[in-house]
């Protein structure tokens, strides 16, 4: 994971984990390319990927 993809990363887990201290979901799979956030019930698949312009 490129620097750009992580600094991304981070903040999209912190910005769930305020969520989650809220009592709205939680992490549920986390792994080197991304996590499972779940809410209700219903699993989101989070991620980054750079995408290659042509």
């Amino acid at each position: 994971m490129s620097d750009i993809e992580t600094l991304l990363m981070n903040r999209i887990r912190e910005a769930l984990e305020k969520l989650n201290n809220e009592g709205v979901g939680f992490v549920n799979v986390d792994c080197s390319g991304g996590f499972q956030y779940v809410i209700d019930e219903r699993a989101f698949s989070i991620s980054i990927k750079e995408l290659k312009q042509n």
